[in-house]
């Protein structure tokens, strides 16, 4: 007797709450690489090309790295091991990547350890040093305070950084904030 149509509805595994969220966390982590190669397109040297091949690129880091790491975990530590609380919720991670390149001692968890903490800072400091690229982007443009399209000697803006960070600090400190600015903090 064939399948209907409710019966097949029901055999369709549900997706919970975590495995969307790790999907989102996972579009959202591709999107920035797509986002900051955008952001400097006007310090290209041909915008015109160089657009195109940053985007082209950055997608295809993001397909080899969501590719290749998931199945380096797997094939290192096998179902179990990803799913081990220390992997789950993070903490156990420079451990297990210090196992996969055969030392597992302390200075080599140590040292991953370090490099994990600097991949997070660099991350930072790449949000920080593109939502100034676009608020003097966007002063240059017209859309912004003139105030904001100043530069400091290395070509960066610092009036941007300035605003961005004062904005943030007013953010956490409960203050409203009713400016334009609110969406770029």
């Amino acid at each position: 007797m064939p399948e209907t149509r409710r019966q097949r509805r029901r055999a369709r595994p549900r997706l919970d709450s975590a495995q969307a969220a790790v999907g989102f966390f996972i579009a959202a982590w591709s999107a920035y690489a797509f986002e900051t190669a955008i952001c400097y397109t006007s310090e290209f040297r041909d915008p015109g090309t160089d657009t195109y091949k940053a985007i082209l690129y950055s997608g295809l880091l993001c397909i080899a790295v969501y590719t290749l790491v998931p199945l380096s975990f797997q094939g290192a530590l096998g179902l179990a091991g990803v799913m081990a609380p220390g992997i789950v919720d993070g903490s156990g991670v420079a451990q297990a990547m210090a196992g996969m390149v055969g030392g597992g001692g302390a200075f080599v968890t140590n040292l991953l350890v370090v490099m994990l903490l600097l991949a997070l800072m660099l991350a930072i400091t790449t949000a920080m040093a593109g939502s100034s690229r676009t608020l003097y982007q966007g002063s240059v443009d017209g859309w912004l305070p003139r105030y904001l399209n100043h530069v400091n000697k290395n070509g960066a803006g610092g009036d941007p950084v300035a605003t961005r960070n004062g904005l943030r600090r007013r953010r956490h400190l409960g203050l409203k904030d009713n400016s334009p600015f609110r969406s770029v903090c």
